[in-house]
């Protein structure tokens, strides 16, 4: 009788009968493939006219309500408003928003598309199944456009006369425009805590564009607290009638923009450390991710059945994307036991390797398994029939199992169990495995 296992742990309207686009030129090479055709309808509104195609009725006249209450909303705080309607265009998912040339430029990064887009008047949109997500993207398109006429002017003419604020940092215009329209909420404090508190803002220059508007939106969010909210507006009118970020900080706050940044970073330090001070960690192993020296990890999500975690790595401008499995089922010789099992046999041997905590000198927290499954088990298919050619055995029981993924100091990473009748070829057996 033979039987063996090898396993391996692994871890108002009227159609229009065209694409809608901006009318820009198109960089060539850039354009991208269109699958769907478009038949565009619209509703003109007081405020704002929307566009949308078949099936996008209800997203058109949700999208137009939430606009017209913000625009609203922000033009009385800001106290300026926007003359000309703003034109909505509504795709009814992501994939269709992505077949249009909107967004194109001569930067080869744009041709992924996927995010909303905002071009004068225009905000185009894509419904993602996510309300919030599409509120989010109707709310920061007429935050933009409202930022950017108040900085830049209405006309051509103001606008080049306000060259100045061509190149502004993200975390200035982006900033403030995330400020504007995302309500402060527990994710975006949690993200902005982890990064006061890591070391990115001593390397100013490689926070990602992401991490820029956090760091903008939390530094006018103070602005907000210490010198309150109607300050703002005031910044924004008197930087544009300066032509200079400096001057308006200056004169209406007192400061430098360099000493009202520092006491921001200053202020949350210390309101983070503390709320440290007072937290009480999980009673949980921490989950050390494999990342080599001077990476950066952004953007951590947990799989919604808490079994994986998925992160960008980032290092001198290369991003990797990387899963780790936090719930992989670790060996045990239970399996082992139960499948060598058998009265047929006297004697049985249980081998185990597990992790140390030294290697070539070096002191070791953990170690990471990975491989190819189907290579592994023909390897070890190869194993046994070269042990059964060899050693002659007949009567034998063999398990192999070998973990993969994140194992920590003294988990099994390797069982190797065999039974057979007598003690002298078990032995030989698990040696020769």
């Amino acid at each position: 009788m033979r039987k063996f296992l090898f396993i391996l742990s692994l871890i108002i309207c009227y159609p229009i009968f065209s694409q809608y686009y901006t009318g820009s030129n198109i960089p060539f090479g850039q354009n991208r493939v269109q699958y769907n055709s478009f038949y565009w309808q619209s509703y003109e509104f007081q405020r704002s006219k929307v566009y949308f195609t078949k099936g996008g009725e209800d997203h058109a006249q949700y999208a137009s309500k939430v606009a017209y209450e913000f625009q609203l909303e922000l033009e009385k705080f800001l106290d300026f408003s926007v003359e000309e309607k703003i034109h909505l265009i509504v795709f009814n998912s992501q994939s269709k928003f992505r077949q249009s040339n909107i967004g194109l430029n001569n930067d080869i990064t744009s041709n992924i598309g996927g995010t909303s887009n905002i071009d004068g008047e225009k905000i185009f949109l894509y419904f993602n199944g996510n309300h919030n997500d599409f509120v989010n993207q109707i709310k920061r398109g007429i935050a933009e456009i409202l930022v950017t006429k108040i900085l830049y002017g209405t006309d051509w003419k103001q606008t080049v006369k306000n060259t100045t604020f061509i190149n502004l940092p993200p975390w200035f215009k982006d900033g403030l425009i995330d400020y504007l329209s995302i309500d402060w909420n527990t994710r975006v404090d949690s993200q902005l805590k982890d990064l006061i508190l890591s070391k990115k803002l001593k390397h100013f220059q490689s926070l990602s564009t992401d991490e820029s508007v956090l760091y903008g939106h939390g530094l006018w969010r103070y602005i907000d607290e210490i010198f309150g909210r109607n300050m703002i507006p005031n910044l924004m009118y008197m930087m544009k009638v300066s032509k200079s970020v400096e001057s308006g900080f200056i004169y209406v706050l007192g400061i430098t923009s360099e000493m009202i940044q520092k006491d921001f970073i200053d202020h949350y330090k210390i309101q983070y450390l503390n709320d440290q001070k007072n937290t009480l960690l999980p009673n949980e192993k921490k989950i050390a991710l494999k990342s080599k020296k001077d990476r950066f990890i952004r953007n951590l999500k947990v799989s919604p059945d808490g079994a994986k975690i998925a992160f960008v790595e980032h290092y001198l401008g290369q991003y990797k994307v990387k899963i780790f499995d936090i719930k992989e089922k670790k060996i045990s010789l239970s399996d082992a036991e139960k499948f060598i099992s058998s009265n047929t046999y006297g004697a049985s041997i249980f081998f185990t390797g597990t992790v140390r905590d030294q290697n070539n000198d070096k002191n070791v927290v953990g170690i990471t398994y990975d491989s190819h499954d189907k290579l592994v088990i023909k390897s070890f298919q190869e194993i046994y029939n070269e042990a059964e050619k060899k050693l002659n055995i007949d009567e034998k029981s063999v398990f192999i199992e070998h973990a993969k993924g994140y194992l920590n100091l003294g988990e099994i990473s390797i069982i190797i169990a065999v039974a057979c009748k007598h003690r002298d070829e078990a032995y030989v057996l698990s040696r020769y495995i």
